[in-house]
């Protein structure tokens, strides 16, 4: 430990206010030696404020570099937001780091970024825990990336098509309903109008309340649908696939 301690000391020393290769190279050892030695986190200043110095020397070190020497390695930059030990601190720095980024003019990098602090943002609902929290924690996985909206959408259509079964006990029976008729398979054709109704290729396609039930439940969905589909997804598509 005191050898770490030894090294810690000699960088701290080293460092200077210019904002340059040598400051990034420096700061990167120390989160690199506090980051694999927990119990030195604090030594002389924060490894979170570690951190933010670090990115901002090194983003200023890359414009005074020559030609072709000015890349920015975006996994060092992840190395050092997940030395912090919360995801809390990791998720804000994230974001500090996408403002440097994008002040940079380095957009791309900045949104690689942001989708990280997502993961953070993620895990930090989880470990609050409460319904609300793990609610929250859902809506934001179902729109991480295309891979997860595909699949939220794909199980909400499974749902939807649980809902329009015939009930096995008539007192479950909540809706009727009139299908276009699209396939011979009667399940593969409820399928198929759940997703033409949005498209406005299943116009026959109704859903018909037969008690206060239905009716309410119905109105849930269409609630369900315009708030999150509509308003949330859709424009969360846009995003990932920048429209």
């Amino acid at each position: 430990m005191q050898q770490f301690i030894r090294i810690l000391n000699s960088a701290y020393q080293q460092i200077n206010t210019d904002g340059n290769t040598i400051d990034s190279n420096v700061y990167f050892t120390i989160i690199q030696i506090k980051k694999d030695n927990p119990s030195l986190g604090n030594y002389e200043q924060s490894i979170y404020k570690d951190i933010k110095l670090f990115i901002t020397a090194y983003l200023e070190s890359t414009h005074q570099e020559d030609f072709g020497y000015d890349f920015i390695d975006l996994d060092k930059l992840h190395y050092a937001i997940d030395a912090e030990q919360t995801n809390r601190a990791r998720y804000q720095l994230c974001y500090f780091c996408a403002r440097a980024l994008k002040s940079s003019n380095h957009e791309e990098l900045a949104e690689s970024i942001l989708k990280r602090a997502k993961k953070f943002q993620i895990l930090i609902e989880f470990e609050k825990k409460g319904f609300l929290n793990y609610w929250k924690a859902l809506l934001i996985l179902s729109a991480y990336n295309f891979f997860t909206i595909f699949l939220t959408i794909i199980f909400l259509s499974l749902f939807t098509l649980i809902l329009v079964q015939d009930a096995p006990i008539e007192w479950f029976e909540l809706f009727s309903f009139e299908y276009e008729q699209f396939s011979p398979n009667k399940l593969f054709n409820a399928f198929l109008n759940i997703w033409a109704k949005p498209f406005g290729l299943a116009e026959n396609f109704k859903v018909i309340p037969l008690n206060v039930r239905g009716i309410i439940i119905l109105i849930l969905l269409k609630i369900l649908y315009i708030v999150f589909i509509v308003n949330y997804l859709l424009e969360k598509t846009k995003e990932v696939i920048k429209l």
